[in-house]
């Protein structure tokens, strides 16, 4: 018994004598052990940052790739290699070239001393598009689908009504061919009363309406109802509002209602570039 005893004060003896260390240690500047922070690496082209993102290119364009450590201190060599050279090459120095289409993953490692970080950016690379044809003694742009956009219109944000009606019959007496509406207007209804109230051909006007996020879920009913409330045939310019759930099923939906002919032309506003690269590169 009396043996027990003294094990268990040598125990509370060792316990005590353990933490005053510990806390010397502590005071002193030197504690037992610190996590240090995570290092991460920050891709950026351009200003657009990508972590771990998909980036789209056109065939034969080049970029360079800028790198941003965290948690890496010292001297630091990076390396960058393609899963894909024969897609989308990258040098030595970062700088990117897309050579084909397809899609191609670049590695970038981060190394100092002992530590090391890495990321990838996924390249898409598509053919070479027509870029949009100004002609401004006609005041049209022609778009990529072929058709041509009037460069004067009239927006109809906040217009309902018959004071809608009557601001888009007069737009058009007065030579304006270009009319802007939108699901969220709550007046495609009212738009598509003046043009077929109008007298000048269908063909003649270019109407703009666009789907709203709180749509993206059934983009195939939301076409349909935005066709029957304008009831003008056809839209010319269809658009998703702004970045929503869904966005990519509704785009998809867009280009099935262009090949049906129930849509000319199709497109994305208020749209920030990295997430319009991030989105739609992955369909």
């Amino acid at each position: 018994m009396m043996q027990y005893h003294k094990v268990n004060r040598l125990r509370r003896h060792t316990a005590l004598l353990l933490a005053a260390a510990l806390a010397i240690g502590a005071v002193s500047g030197q504690p037992a052990a610190s996590k240090g922070k995570e290092s991460k690496l920050v891709l950026k082209i351009k200003k657009t940052t990508y972590t771990k993102k998909t980036c789209q290119m056109v065939k034969g364009t080049k970029a360079a790739l800028t790198v941003k450590s965290r948690g890496l201190r010292g001297k630091k060599k990076i390396t960058y290699i393609s899963s894909k050279p024969e897609t989308v090459s990258v040098s030595k120095k970062g700088k990117i070239f897309a050579k084909k289409k397809g899609t191609a993953k670049i590695k970038v490692t981060v190394t100092a001393g002992e530590k090391k970080a890495s990321s990838w950016l996924r390249i898409k690379v598509v053919k070479k598009t027509k870029p949009p044809v100004f002609n401004f003694k006609k005041k049209t742009v022609k778009l990529n689908s072929g058709y041509r956009m009037p460069l004067n219109g009239l927006g109809t944000y906040s217009l309902t009504g018959d004071t809608c009606v009557k601001s888009v019959s007069a737009a058009l007496k007065r030579g304006v061919r270009l009319i802007d509406t939108a699901y969220m207007y709550d007046n495609e209804a009212e738009v598509g009363k003046a043009v077929r109230e109008s007298g000048i051909p269908r063909s003649k006007i270019f109407v703009t309406t666009k789907l709203y996020p709180n749509q993206y879920d059934n983009p195939e009913k939301a076409i349909n109802d935005s066709l029957k409330r304008l009831n003008i045939g056809y839209i010319d310019l269809l658009l998703l509002h702004h970045p929503g759930k869904n966005d990519v099923r509704a785009y998809k939906a867009m280009e099935k209602a262009v090949k049906q002919g129930k849509v000319r032309s199709i497109g994305l506003s208020n749209w920030y570039v990295e997430r319009s690269c991030r989105n739609f590169s992955r369909r």
